[in-house]
């Protein structure tokens, strides 16, 4: 190489050098964190490599990049069913914890509802104008203009398509256009505590709206059982009767935007065609609260309940039901106050922690591979009265928080309850409570674990008449 060609390259790489400082220079923080999320989001692809050194290297790198990773690190660690992206990603937040220290992967407190912001109780509208779209499109556009989360499409159905063109439409009525043209339903997936598109049946379910609610009647039973009846003169009861009994299962959906506590059902009516009501009048105001097959301590209230309405005596030769009609009440719990127990896996009694009146005990904790049990004392001062301790109430949850800052919920949790203390007329609030929780599936991470109880800051009711017309006699 000649003596001027030398030159001439040391001077474009100077020039280089130099361009590229400017540039990093010139870039804004904003720009510096996006890049650096780009890169992060990079890394954690490379989890998933066939080259273990790659992956190794992917796990160093985020390390190196700090703290800022730790919100998409954790994200990708709930959301993966990946056994080895799983790992990784626990391997990069104990690094994190290691280099940065403890607090820079430290549960951050969730944003706090503001209660104060009045709640939409009225049906989401639904604008869209699609032609041949897939279903998963479809439900992420739903999801996007109504604030719920978009229904699971599996991967059966990605290749359906839709073209729909609906304006200003309740989110019910054009969840179920898209349904109708699609050829499918919407059914909860309990173990999942969501919602799933799956094929439509044969026969096409009845329903109606109510705001943001939609009931749906999934099937019906038709019995008959015998009693005996008196004999005129006072003798024994020796005549038998005949009595048609007929039980419908009633779906409740709800948009799962509003933070929902508790749902209970009063079915009014069961008008046959000539008028007649066959459901005998229930005493006023008695709501009765839904089955939830999977109705544990969670995160999230689910947005569905299964119903059911028994109607006795039915006349023989009933067809159809002309309506079935009543009320479903929602209660919904609005912000979060939070009780934590640190460190909770550490062996013994625990000294109590209290927060705006509600104070936690930990009596004992024990782990068992994947299972731990915690046995609690709960009290709350003031007379507030926390129905929500009941293992059959959905207004509190009960979580283990691992090291990694990733909630936990309850699987099962029951117990035995103290003093009760008067809530409203006829009713009844539990103020102290000796519950026994169990916590399943956990994944194996050293560290300290927490104990989380969460509940509303507020409560409010809305109740939504109901009127399903046409009902068909099974």
């Amino acid at each position: 190489m000649s003596r001027v060609l030398f030159r001439l390259v040391v001077v474009f790489l100077v020039l280089a050098a130099a361009t590229q400082g400017v540039l990093r220079a010139e870039l804004t923080p904003d720009q510096a964190k996006q890049a650096r999320a780009l890169q992060a989001r990079a890394l954690i692809e490379q989890f998933s490599a066939k080259e273990f050194a790659v992956r190794q290297a992917a796990v160093e790198k985020l390390i190196a990049l700090g703290p800022d990773v730790v919100p998409l690190v954790r994200k990708t660690l709930t959301e993966t069913k990946d056994a080895e992206v799983k790992l990784r990603c626990e391997m990069t937040l104990r690094g994190i914890a290691q280099k940065f220290g403890a607090d820079a992967i430290a549960e951050k407190p969730a944003a706090r509802t503001d209660t104060k912001t009045p709640i939409n109780l009225e049906a989401s509208k639904i604008t869209i104008d699609v032609k041949d779209a897939p279903l998963d499109e479809v439900m992420q556009k739903f999801a996007e203009q109504s604030g719920n989360q978009p229904i699971d499409v599996p991967e059966n159905l990605r290749d359906k398509t839709v073209t729909l063109s609906v304006r200003n439409t309740p989110y019910w009525q054009a969840m179920d256009k898209v349904c109708e043209l699609a050829g499918v339903m919407y059914m909860p997936v309990w173990a999942q505590r969501k919602l799933q598109l799956l094929e439509a049946g044969e026969t096409p379910r009845v329903g109606c709206y109510a705001g943001p609610v939609v009931m749906k009647v999934e099937e019906g039973t038709n019995s008959r059982s015998f009693r005996k009846m008196k004999v005129p003169g006072g003798g024994r009861p020796v005549a038998i009767a005949a009595r048609d009994d007929l039980t419908y299962q009633l779906s409740c959906f709800w948009e799962d935007r509003l933070p929902n506590a508790r749902v209970e059902l009063r079915v009014t009516k069961a008008i046959t065609p000539d008028g007649r009501n066959l459901i005998v009048p229930e005493q006023p105001g008695l709501l009765v609260p839904l089955v939830d097959p999977m109705h544990f301590g969670k995160d999230k209230e689910t947005s569905h309940r299964l119903g059911m309405v028994r109607i006795r005596e039915v006349p023989e030769g009933l067809k159809m039901l002309a309506e079935i009609s009543g009320v479903l009440r929602l209660k919904l719990g609005i912000g979060e106050k939070v009780v934590k127990v640190e460190d909770v896996l550490v062996g013994g009694a625990r000294e109590p922690v209290t927060e705006d009146g509600v104070t936690i005990t930990v009596k004992k904790a024990e782990r068992q591979d994947n299972r731990v049990t915690v046995d609690i004392e709960a009290r709350c001062e003031g007379g507030q009265g926390l129905a929500s301790f009941a293992p059959e109430s959905a207004q509190c949850a009960f979580f283990l928080v691992d090291p990694n800052g990733v909630r936990h919920p309850c699987w099962m949790k029951g117990g035995s309850f103290g003093p009760r203390a008067a809530a409203g007329p006829g009713r009844a609030a539990r103020e102290e409570a000796q519950l026994n929780l169990m916590f399943q599936n956990l994944p194996v991470i050293d560290g300290a674990w927490a104990l989380l109880f969460t509940y509303p800051e507020r409560t409010e009711s809305r109740e939504y008449p109901f009127t399903i017309k046409d009902v068909p006699v099974p």
